[in-house]
């Protein structure tokens, strides 16, 4: 088979966060350890400052500066590939392959570039429609998606592939912690998440938890707050939460994989910590995103019990529900060693690397369901 070439596309905005650049940089450090000969990642200006704090040694990384103009990025993207595509696909002259990250990509942008001889990718979190070859679905509710086929071939590798990890998170998941009696050590990750609002409440319902007269140990709970890249300052969240726990703030937003499994819970919207802590195993409580009044993610979590419930927030009753959750939450270790063996058995972390040899080298033969329900021992993993 001839080498192939990928080209990886991603953006972030403050709107949506960095989950896809997350993504975009898995897929491709999985596409160097897979042996793809040509590796290309594609950012706009702000994701471009997110990537240069990785260490992607040979992958070809281009920051395009706005990318609101699909005319001229299918223009980029055909430059470069030009000399790859040919009349006839195949064993010598395979299609070279664009992935596109997004929950909505331009669907003519798409339809272009299936006409011009790329083989496409599209990685997304929601149901629109798509003219991809691949469409992957790397969500644990992708089995809940209508995703309409508009050149009706394409192929979809549904939420077995959750999710998209750097191999440092990989790393981490083959580590198993064993969690306290009781939970004492919590985190907050800021993005997609209305601060303002969640920050002080939490911090306010951990300081009235009530040590139940069986915890015979002292219980000194402590928060670490996880700030997302377009959250306020240090001093400006720790004036949020206020004074009645100690708090601290994680300095480095993209190495979070140590804290992670040192956390006994996490609060979290959906987002990269999220998934990541979903796959390493922490206890979460699944929060809603900030001006999202659709959560897909916080409603299958809950639904399937992997996460905290967070029955009717926006209610009055809130604050006392949500107190006593929390209390029986912290001292039941039943439970929480549940919600860590549960997101360990949904989410091993390694669908980046299955999603490359799915769509570069077609290993796999079930086409809906590829890795659903995966053990670490995958005999198609090498250690990594």
């Amino acid at each position: 088979m001839a080498n192939r070439r990928a080209w990886i596309f991603a953006e972030t905005t403050k709107e949506y966060g960095t989950l896809h650049v997350m993504r975009a940089v898995a897929l491709a450090q999985a596409a160097k350890i897979e042996g793809v000969a040509d590796i290309h990642l594609m950012v706009n200006t702000e994701a471009g400052d997110l990537v240069k704090k990785f260490d992607l040694k040979e992958v070809d990384v281009q920051v395009l500066g706005d990318t609101s103009s699909r005319d001229s990025l299918r223009d980029h993207i055909l430059k470069q590939v030009a000399p790859y595509t040919h009349p006839k696909d195949d064993t010598r002259h395979p299609k070279p392959l664009v992935f596109l990250i997004t929950n909505n990509f331009d669907l003519d942008l798409q339809h272009e570039l299936f006409k011009d001889g790329i083989e496409l990718i599209m990685v997304q979190d929601g149901d629109t429609p798509t003219w991809a070859d691949w469409c992957i679905l790397p969500t644990p509710y992708a089995s809940e998606l209508d995703v309409p086929d508009k050149n009706g071939r394409t192929r979809m590798l549904r939420g077995a592939h959750f999710d998209m990890f750097r191999i440092k998170t990989i790393k981490n998941i083959l580590k198993q912690r064993n969690h306290p009696t009781y939970a004492a050590h919590f985190a907050i990750s800021t993005e997609n998440l209305d601060a303002a609002k969640w920050l002080p409440l939490i911090t306010k319902t951990i300081a009235a938890v009530e040590k139940p007269d069986f915890v015979t140990g002292e219980w000194a709970p402590k928060l670490t707050i996880l700030p997302g890249p377009f959250c306020p300052s240090d001093d400006e969240l720790k004036k949020l939460t206020g004074s009645t726990v100690p708090v601290d703030v994680h300095n480095n937003r993209f190495e979070y994989q140590d804290i992670l499994m040192d956390v006994d819970m996490l609060f979290s919207a959906d987002n990269t910590v999220m998934e990541e802590a979903l796959a390493l195993g922490t206890p979460r409580a699944c929060l809603p995103r900030a001006g999202s009044s659709k959560d897909l993610m916080a409603d299958h979590m809950q639904r399937r019990e992997l996460s905290m419930r967070l029955e009717a927030f926006d209610s009055a009753d809130f604050e006392p529900a949500f107190l006593k959750e929390l209390q029986r939450l912290i001292f039941d270790p039943g439970n929480r060693r549940a919600l860590t063996r549960n997101g360990q058995y949904v989410c091993d972390g390694l669908g980046a690397i299955r999603s490359i040899r799915q769509v570069v080298f077609t290993k796999y033969t079930d086409l809906q369901h590829v890795t659903r329900y995966f053990e670490l021992g995958d005999p198609l993993i090498a250690k990594v």
